[in-house]
């Protein structure tokens, strides 16, 4: 009598996971193995993409405190020119006040064109 009795054997198969790029099985080490690489592929450029925007955060603090500088200069500049618009005016009235002084006390008194219609000559 012969048995149609089939023995499989079953050999233990590691864990796949399908590569997406060539749907070729990938063994569990394998992924574990890849995944390190891209983690430390990627720590590198996160790394240095920190390193960028702390950067740019530097110079964002340094155009924001150069900003308010300059906006504190043209306020004070515009103050100063209103002073310095404020003391014109002052001096120009002074001078024309002294001008104007200066035109009164060169008329001739009549008491001087007395004098001068009495010179011999004249």
């Amino acid at each position: 009598m012969t048995s149609d009795r089939v023995v499989q054997f079953v050999y233990p198969q590691p864990q796949v996971s399908a590569d997406s790029v060539t749907s070729y099985p990938i063994a569990a080490a394998g992924v574990e193995e890849l995944t390190k690489i891209v983690d430390a592929v990627t720590k590198r450029q996160l790394d240095a993409l920190e390193r960028v925007d702390v950067r740019v955060a530097k110079l964002r603090n340094m155009i924001a405190e150069r900003k308010a500088l300059l906006v504190a200069a043209i306020e004070e500049y515009e103050t100063l020119a209103s002073k310095v618009a404020q003391g014109s005016d002052i001096m120009a009235k002074a001078v024309d006040d002294m001008h104007a002084m200066f035109e009164q006390a060169m008329r001739p008194t009549p008491e001087a064109e007395e004098a001068e219609d009495k010179k011999p000559g004249a």
